[in-house]
């Protein structure tokens, strides 16, 4: 279940791959943030 959805936003560099082992170096602005809960309910005997 999904409980946050949000863009922090930050100026970054990251490497996106143009292929034939080529790479660009680009600014982003924002990074997206997913924050899931995973609730497992288990019964004792």
């Amino acid at each position: 279940m999904k409980i946050l959805d949000f863009k922090l936003f930050y100026k970054h560099f990251v490497f996106v791959d143009k292929g034939n082992f080529d790479v660009k170096k680009v600014l982003k602005r924002h990074i997206d943030v997913n924050v899931f809960v995973d609730v497992v309910c288990v019964s004792e005997k």
